[in-house]
């Protein structure tokens, strides 16, 4: 299961990565991975709705393709848990 498509440029694959799905996330200035659900998916962007701990309300964060291609992502997906689907490097 890839979660990018290249071609010239690369995308996320729509057909993987979707609104609803989960995914847990570390961008290398994180020190901890967040877990989330996928509120909004395109093509370059996704947008990702979190509970952070220190605080009752929720949070999003933005992950762009260029910066998943540039290396400063760890991104594990899945839609129902029996299948995941890892993009980047290290432990999250």
């Amino acid at each position: 299961m890839e979660i990018l498509t290249t071609n010239a440029q690369s995308f996320f694959n729509l057909d993987v990565i979707h609104e609803g799905g989960f995914i847990i996330a570390k961008h290398s200035s994180w020190k901890e991975s967040r877990n989330g659900i996928i509120v909004f998916a395109a093509g370059k962007v996704i947008h990702v709705l979190y509970q952070p701990l220190k605080a009752g309300a929720t949070g999003y964060f933005s992950i762009k393709v260029s910066e998943v291609v540039a290396n400063e992502w760890i991104l594990k997906y899945t839609e129902d848990f029996t299948e995941i689907a890892t993009y980047g490097n290290g432990d999250s």
